[in-house]
């Protein structure tokens, strides 16, 4: 058929629509609501929120479990929360409890048992109630301590602020049916100790039918639920004002990928519970950094969050009826940011069965009209799955040709992967047939059969993800409904005789219902995964994980339109365009910096005194792939030493106190042996029995009066100890202690096999390190430097004055140990 003049034009409006909705879907996704200002009404207010944020975050600052800042901040929560019991209702009874607590547990953690000691950790709960009430109650978990490293402004202050509001609204509120737990805790960055020690050990714990679990891994943007183990809950969140949830978030956080996890865990594990969980993930950079201060929490994030956590607990604690069942198989997710829908996975196995059968029962039709044998329509399908396949590889590989010279070229923002990929992907997918056809063809009939192939394709990937049980299988069933509706519309306006092209109006039918809300997802992968390649290891391939997740973000968005679109063009021309302009884009990136000061590489800096092995100097670790050599240069030339990379095993004996996430980071060491050592190191008393049928039994006592996070290491077979969880089966031990404030010393008895003295490697972090932080102004974005007033601080302020702009450090004073 000659080539119609008004293709090109028509073309070009096609790909205008493409990209109009595609921004609508990038402006829902970000649209906020207006933050209400300070206020003593009952509403929930932001303005309340960041005020007690900043207190928490600038004021006191990094709150780790063991310093006088985790004090300091308990009696903030403290004297707030006893004033609003003063002002309550006089219907609403307020009990006000601090739980101190001693426990163990083992935490799963990156395929590591970890054995958890805790001790003096707090907890402050709010228990409201009324005479009238039911005492089945809804808990509602954050926590109030930090990581090493942090603020903690979101993480997690925020989720505490939001209860501090929510203490605030309900003691006010005469209308309660039922009871409702408020748990501020004070261990969640030790691996969940705090929540493990409420839902184990406190009475209240009885009470709780559900939990709402308040976490951030982000700093901007909707908070979103991610978890979610109860269809009566997820029914409950449809009366939320701004729904923002997908169980697409399970299988991203089921993928492995995402090295984190919430107290969520203890509540489901320990206690049996139903839940929602929800978090912030958008700006992940500034997620256990520095970075994470009251400034950077976008304005109307909390107003959304806080807004939605009000209205579900309003739905909840007017219920009846408290008591839920166990289901995490639903389907949910919110259409267009608008529409909250949820059904079962049973349901939506029928649902995509009957879509599939619909489907090809269009397309036979529209075979027919076509003249297409059932050998054309697997060629056809088969052409697609190798276009696509080709976009994955084609953009792959360009990430990995540039990672040759610029590893993690994409990092520093969360739209830099569509803009090196979405070319390269494209220019995949136009590579088959710029090889396969001879000459340059305008052709109805290959657009139609290209249409086909792709609803061929999204039957058979909706069946296998059905199938496999994956919830994010709605996705599939979209881009099924949309192809078919094309057909369907094609077939109507060409009355069953085709002699032209599609329609305009027949991608529109395509585009609209889905493309914003395909789109939103699709950026949803990128601002969750793009900032997470900063911190799962040297190791890990993201440079191969970012272009695929991308690929998949721009194949949910439609970017596969682009096979029969390309017909109604000089495809041949087309793709040397694309071809031209992915290469430009590509070594635009092979010379742009990774990092940016708001999106930095994580350094992670140690001053140890390693009495162990004779060491004692500065230990510069990576949690990625990018910039290694130039920061270890800056070093080298501050410090005058060069570095020594350690092996895997010496990596995990040097950070022993971050033991498992000592093996997903790549060590350097700088050996300073000229240096003074840190003056004060924990002491290990052991005192041995041996017992007449081979075995001895070992008391231990460890002092460390002056440092936190200790953890003993050494090789046994162990019969049984004091703690309140079976001894693992295993030889090689480590045990992770922490301890509140007050600590300064812990106790364990064990019996193990065989008389041999038992040599005992003793690890810990400095206390004081933590208590002396100075506002910073010399980088931007980062409010806090570590003092150089104690015994390593005159070493770290060093390494720290010397690192690029582009980095954020976590600095610690190390010691290490050997006893008998």
């Amino acid at each position: 058929m000659p080539k119609s003049k008004s293709q090109p034009t028509r073309s070009f409006w096609i790909v205008l629509l493409w990209v109009g909705l595609a921004y609508t879907g990038f402006v829902l996704l970000h649209t906020l609501p207006k933050p209400i200002p300070e206020t003593d009404q009952l509403v929930f207010s932001e303005g309340n929120c960041r005020k007690l944020i900043k207190t928490m975050a600038h004021d006191i600052g990094m709150r780790v479990v063991g310093t006088k800042q985790e004090t300091e901040t308990f009696e903030l929560l403290w004297d707030q929360l006893s004033d609003y019991k003063s002002k309550r209702d006089p219907h609403v009874q307020f009990d006000l409890v601090h739980q101190q607590a001693n426990g163990s547990h083992l935490f799963d953690f990156m395929s590591e048992q970890v054995v958890k000691v805790y001790q003096n950790i707090s907890n402050i709960i709010v228990h409201l109630t009324c005479e009238t009430c039911s005492k089945d109650a809804i808990l509602l978990n954050s926590h109030y301590d930090t990581t090493i490293v942090s603020p903690g402004a979101a993480d997690d202050g925020a989720g505490v602020a939001i209860m501090m509001e929510m203490v605030r609204l309900f003691s006010k509120d005469n209308t309660l049916k039922n009871s409702i737990i408020f748990l501020f805790n004070g261990a969640e960055e030790t691996l969940q100790d705090a929540s493990h020690a409420f839902v184990t050990q406190h009475n209240l714990s009885k009470d709780v039918k559900a939990v709402i679990n308040l976490e951030a891994m982000g700093a901007r943007g909707k908070e979103i639920l991610f978890q979610a183990n109860s269809r009566k809950l997820i029914d409950a969140y449809a009366h939320v004002p701004h729904p923002h949830a997908s169980s697409l978030s399970n299988d991203i956080f089921g993928t492995g990928l995402i090295l984190s996890d919430t107290d969520f865990r203890q509540f489901v594990e320990y206690g049996n519970l139903v839940g929602l969980d929800f978090a912030f993930y958008q700006n992940s950079y500034s997620y256990h950094t520095t970075l994470d201060v009251v400034e950077n929490i976008q304005s109307g994030s909390l107003q959304h969050f806080g807004d939605n956590i009000y209205a579900l607990l309003k739905h909840l604690l007017d219920q009846q009826d408290l008591h839920f069942e166990k289901d995490s198989s639903m389907i949910y997710y919110v259409y267009m940011d608008l529409i909250f829908v949820a059904y079962s996975k049973e349901f939506s196995q029928l649902l995509h069965l009957f879509s599939s059968v619909i489907a090809i029962f269009v397309c036979l039709r529209h075979m027919a009209a076509l003249n297409m044998t059932v050998g054309d329509a697997l060629g056809a399908f088969m052409g697609t799955m190798i276009s696509i396949l080709l976009g994955f590889v084609t953009s792959v590989g360009a990430s990995l040709l540039i990672a040759t010279v610029n590893p993690m070229s994409w990092f520093s923002n969360e739209m830099f992967p569509l803009l090196l990929f979405g070319p390269t992907f494209v220019l995949g997918l136009l590579l088959k047939s710029y090889f396969t056809v001879s000459k340059p063809v305008d052709d109805y009939k290959r657009e139609r059969q290209e249409w086909i192939g792709l609803t061929l394709f999204w039957i058979v990937v909706l069946l296998l993800t059905t199938l496999a049980g994956i919830a994010s299988s709605f996705v599939c069933l979209f881009n099924l409904v949309v192809l078919v509706a094309g057909l369907l519309l094609d077939y109507q306006l060409s009355r069953g005789v085709i002699r032209a092209h599609l329609s305009f109006w027949v991608y529109v039918v395509c585009f609209v219902p889905y493309l914003s809300f395909g789109f939103g997802m699709g950026l949803s992968f990128l601002y969750v995964f793009v900032p997470i390649a900063g911190r799962i290891g040297p190791d890990a391939p993201v440079d191969v994980i970012v272009p695929i997740v991308t690929s998949l973000s721009l194949l949910v968005s439609q970017a596969y339109i682009v096979l029969p679109l390309s017909w109604r063009l000089d495809r041949h021309r087309v793709t040397r365009l694309i071809g031209l302009l992915s290469l430009s884009v590509c070594l635009v990136f092979a010379f742009l910096n990774p990092y940016t000061p708001m999106a930095p590489k994580r350094v992670y800096v140690g001053y140890k005194n390693d009495q162990a092995t004779g060491e004692h100097g500065v230990h510069v670790a990576f949690a990625d792939i990018g910039n290694i050599q130039p920061v270890l240069k800056s070093l080298e030339n501050a410090l005058q030493v060069k570095p020594i990379k350690r092996t895997v095993h010496e990596t995990e004996l040097d950070w022993s106190t971050m033991y498992p996430f000592s093996h997903f980071i790549e060590n350097h060491f700088f050996n300073l042996t000229s240096t003074t050592t840190i003056e004060h190191m924990p002491v290990l008393q052991t005192n041995r029995r041996l017992n007449s049928d081979g075995t001895q039994t070992i008391d231990i006592i460890c002092h460390h009066e002056h440092f936190i996070w200790t953890v003993i290491a050494f090789s046994a077979e162990i019969e049984s100890w004091s703690l309140s969880i079976p001894p693992p089966t295993r030889k090689q031990h480590k045990i992770r202690h922490v301890s509140g404030d007050v600590g300064t010393e812990w106790t364990m008895t064990m019996t193990v096999k065989g008389h041999q003295p038992i040599t005992f490697n003793v690890n810990g972090l400095e206390r004081n390190g933590y208590n002396l932080l100075v506002p910073n102004s010399s980088k931007d974005g980062m409010q806090w430097i570590w003092s150089d007033s104690y015994t390593s601080g005159s070493i770290l302020a060093k390494v720290e004055r010397s690192l690029p702009r582009w980095t954020s450090g976590m600095y610690v004073g190390m010691v290490s140990t050997l006893t008998q």
